[in-house]
């Protein structure tokens, strides 16, 4: 039991985490969006972007394989967590040393494509030199995560981000610095945690380096590199398509589109963490009872993706006085439903990877979806820009998600989990509903738009449970009982 209750607070605290750490961009957006302009958000879109695809080739996935080396590999010879971690850091920066002093030394041959009107010096050049010091800190939380060390991890992850908003905050608000000052914060404070962890933590391992371990540890990594690259350029690519055809100002909207649904990604990512075990532990057993949550989910999170979608106008409203931030309402709807449909390609993929007979076809889906993607963008984004790009993603995630419920369908195990023909229209219909503020825009005050989307809502709420009132009684009576159950177990504990 103490095995389960570290799992439940472990996954506890990195949906925390996760969410905290994609809101903060909301949270702190009314203070940067007074000092930075469309064309700042633009640049550290794309840079991030590309920073992200360099981190990714360069590392070779490498600090990512620690949890399997430090669980097999420990157990199976000699190595020890020191030789595993040492020679996973060492290997990990050489090659991303040699990578970045080429971009550095080739910088002038980047396509224009990519970058634009985006100049090297200093914004890429200052991302692309915070990445080596970055797998400092990445090995360190890696390491915790596999030795369920979760506390140490939400501790790291928030003391990083809270002093990566102060330095960012010095430099573009004392300082006076554009976006180049958010990325001279991320720098300051990565040096300052690399010199904090090397006393907390490197000094405590004796400094190995294993050849035949990294030989190991490539072997595993690199057939999963051009997976993670596929997925990374499919989730960047309407980005550097809209900036190679409209620049950073352009892009610097769209990227206030991406962070306000990047909220409901986060709440995505958390139900996915927490359903997965769960579903795994009933699968056997009970497949009637996961069909049901897997339903209620799936309505329940369509509700919260509406909410977001409808309030989008006014949240950037009260956030930002910037009218053209505020502009970018126009876009979100379109991209809260892209990753609603990712949520609904989440669910079916729970059943492939416990299986495990088609995990090894899922890029099969990444590599259709951008394909689909470039198409969408190469013909939508020059004749409608933003508006082109969202409807690229959208059409992208539809098609990826399609070949995600094929290969789910395909495993004829436990089909009778889903329940296909509500989940269907159930997507259907919540996509149509999330879009609404695309095509209605309320003319009223902040408050009665508040009030007439807020009433609206809850009417849709009472007609599901006119509805669906047997299946909402049912469903809250057994979590209810699940509660009382749960502690009647443990006063019986205190008692005995």
């Amino acid at each position: 039991m103490s095995g389960i209750f570290k799992i439940i607070i472990n996954t506890s605290l990195y949906t925390l985490s996760t969410f905290l750490l994609r809101a903060s961009s909301i949270i702190f957006f009314p203070i940067f969006s007074l000092y930075l302009t469309e064309r700042d958000y633009g640049i550290l879109s794309i840079t991030q972007s590309l920073a992200l695809i360099i981190t990714v080739i360069a590392g070779m996935g490498i600090t990512r394989s620690m949890t399997r080396f430090l669980y097999f590999e420990a157990e199976k010879t000699k190595n020890n967590h020191s030789s595993i971690i040492y020679t996973s850091l060492f290997s990990s920066l050489s090659f991303q040393l040699l990578i970045i002093f080429l971009i550095i030394i080739f910088n002038k041959y980047i396509p224009d494509v990519v970058l634009n009107d985006i100049p090297f010096f200093p914004y890429v050049f200052v991302a692309v030199i915070t990445i080596p010091l970055n797998t400092f800190i990445e090995v360190v939380r890696t390491y915790f995560k596999s030795i369920q060390a979760g506390k140490k991890v939400f501790l790291l992850d928030i003391f990083f981000f809270s002093f990566n908003i102060l330095f960012n905050l010095f430099y573009v608000v004392i300082l006076g610095f554009d976006v180049v000052g958010i990325f001279y914060g991320v720098l300051t404070n990565t040096i300052i945690f690399c010199i904090i962890l090397y006393f907390v933590f490197y000094r405590k391992f004796k400094i190995t380096y294993n050849p035949d371990l990294l030989f190991k540890i490539l072997r595993y990594c690199a057939p999963l590199v051009p997976y993670t690259i596929l997925n990374i350029c499919f989730e960047a690519c309407d980005k550097l398509y809209l900036n190679s055809e409209f620049g950073a100002s352009y892009s610097g909207i769209y990227y206030i589109v991406i962070v306000f649904a990047a909220v409901f990604s986060a709440f995505k990512e958390a139900i996915n963490t927490a359903l997965t075990p769960w579903v795994y532990s009933h699968i056997k057993s009970n497949t009637k009872l996961i069909r049901l949550v897997v339903n209620w989910t799936f309505l329940l999170s369509g509700f919260l993706a509406i909410t977001l979608s409808f309030l989008s106008k006014e949240i950037l409203t009260i956030l930002s006085s910037n009218p053209t931030f505020i502009k970018a309402h126009i876009y979100i709807p379109f991209t809260l439903v892209s990753f609603y449909l990712i949520l609904f390609g989440n669910f079916f993929n729970i059943k492939t990877y416990y299986f495990g007979r088609y995990t090894d076809y899922l890029f099969i889906a990444t590599i259709i979806g951008l394909a689909t993607e470039l198409i969408a963008c190469y013909f939508l984004i020059p004749k409608y820009d933003i508006l082109g790009a969202t409807i690229s993603r959208l059409i992208a995630f539809a098609v990826h998600v399609f070949v995600l419920f094929y290969f789910s369908y395909k495993e004829v195990d436990k089909r009778e989990m889903y329940d296909y023909k509500f989940l269907f229209i159930c997507c259907i219909v919540m996509s149509c509903l999330i879009s609404l503020p695309f095509f209605i825009d309320l003319g009223f005050s902040i408050i009665i738009n508040i009030l007439i989307k807020l009433g609206f809502i809850f009417s849709l709420v009472l007609i599901v449970y006119v509805l669906k009132r047997n299946e909402v009684n049912i469903f809250m009576k057994s979590f209810v009982n699940s509660i009382f159950k749960r502690g009647s177990k443990k006063d019986e504990v205190i008692k005995t």
